[in-house]
């Protein structure tokens, strides 16, 4: 990722509507999916950025995370987040069997993911789940994605044929962000025509109201998405077993 975008994000993503709904999903797939009232869950989370998805995720269980970039891991130390470490996801520093629950939310668009899944599946304790959110659609490359380092866009089955031959079982598969699609894609397509497309974040600010209208929209998709899947968004989610 770019330099300049983690500060992006930390100054943007704990109010941003992106940001702000897609916790809203992990969090209601998240109490769907992980047994309950159970706090001694293992949760290693990949590529935790800044830190903000911790928010979420210390409801569930005991967190540890992973992040490559020195930045990252400084900006989690920020938010009182000291269970991050330097590391590569596709060589991961942990014990084979040890980890209930991996989280990779954008993240594999960034590495050799058919390595990364493998890596995944050794540190997963027999039956534990990984969740997965990706960006959708390789027609919707933009410059957003080359400020991201991104090496691609997925379709869901292709990221299910993947999860197969790293020797996963799918329990959900679904596109998401699904509500939003089609002003998100007029605007990818825009800004990915000729001049107009720039290497950068397509971080759009909204007025409050409207900001605010996007997360509720994005808190119901969130509600719908634990009991049925979508046939379009901008993102996939998967979860699989081992």
């Amino acid at each position: 990722m770019r330099t300049e975008e983690y500060q992006r994000m930390y100054d943007l993503e704990s109010n941003y509507w992106w940001h702000q709904g897609r916790r809203y999903i992990i969090e209601a797939l998240l109490k769907k999916y992980l047994p309950k009232s159970n706090r001694s869950v293992e949760i290693l989370d990949l590529g935790c950025g800044t830190g903000i998805n911790f928010e979420v995720l210390n409801k569930f269980g005991i967190v540890k995370g992973v992040d490559n970039s020195l930045q990252a891991i400084n900006f989690c130390q920020k938010r009182g987040i000291d269970s991050v470490v330097l590391g590569n996801v596709e060589e991961l520093k942990v014990p084979d069997e040890s980890v209930d629950v991996v989280t990779a939310f954008d993240i594999l668009e960034h590495l050799d993911d058919e390595v990364a899944l493998k890596s995944i599946y050794r540190v997963l304790k027999t039956g534990g789940l990984v969740f997965i959110l990706a960006p959708a659609y390789q027609f919707l490359w933009s410059g957003h994605d080359e400020a991201l380092h991104h090496k691609r866009r997925y379709s869901i089955s292709e990221m299910h044929r993947k999860l197969s031959r790293a020797g996963f079982r799918m329990k959900k598969r679904s596109y998401c962000i699904s509500f939003l699609s089609l002003p998100i894609v007029l605007y990818r397509l825009y800004t990915s025509l000729g001049s107009s497309r720039k290497q950068a974040t397509s971080y759009v600010i909204l007025p409050k109201w409207l900001n605010s209208f996007f997360v509720q929209l994005l808190r119901i998709e969130a509600t719908l998405l634990t009991r049925l899947n979508f046939t379009f968004g901008i993102s996939i989610l998967c979860i699989a077993k081992k």
